[in-house]
């Protein structure tokens, strides 16, 4: 999930980027800046409702052929063949939800420091100065705390105060997020 979270950041800001000048002709014609950023966050938020859409389609044809695989290939590691596919509606209804407002979550974030680039910047092709690029200090402390709370759940992953594997997973997971919040 993450990694796909990470790619979609990527995918959005590669866009952004080919239309830096685009927004920065914007920017000197004399719209704002929430008219700059606004139809770009919109044309994701219909992305990612299509996105979110296909992917629950997805979800089922692959929980569909999973199951076909164990009742059929895999029918000796299961030991039955009465395997039934089943699913509730919420859930689906939850898997889009949670598909949608992280994909938008994630696009608001990767949008939002081009609001405080110039617009000479912008009309040049690129995000600015690198000082305005450089994180708060708020989310440097938050960084600094996921590190903290990784070597944490690591630390009771080994001393088996928690299970191995959650600690490990968990603080791997803490880790990344510290990495990527500290880099951003």
């Amino acid at each position: 999930v993450v990694s796909a979270l990470l790619l979609l950041v990527v995918f959005f800001q590669l866009n952004a980027d080919q239309r830096l000048r685009q927004f920065g002709v914007m920017r000197a014609v004399g719209l704002g800046r929430m008219a700059v950023v606004g139809p770009q966050f919109g044309e994701g938020v219909l992305l990612a409702l299509m996105g979110s859409a296909i992917g629950v389609l997805l979800a089922v044809a692959y929980a569909a052929f999973i199951v076909f695989g164990l009742k059929t290939w895999w029918r000796d590691a299961v030991g039955t063949s009465d395997l039934v596919l089943t699913f509730r509606p919420i859930n689906l209804v939850a898997g889009f939800r949670a598909g949608f407002v992280t994909a938008a979550i994630t696009m608001f974030a990767s949008l939002m420091p081009l609001r405080r680039v110039s617009p000479v910047s912008l009309l040049s092709g690129n995000r600015g100065p690198r000082a305005l690029m450089r994180p708060k200090r708020s989310i440097q402390v938050l960084a600094i705390a996921l590190a903290a709370g990784a070597i944490a759940l690591v630390a009771a992953g080994a001393t088996k105060s928690i299970a191995a594997a959650g600690g490990f997973f968990g603080g791997g997971f803490l880790l990344l997020i510290a990495a990527i919040l500290f880099l951003w």
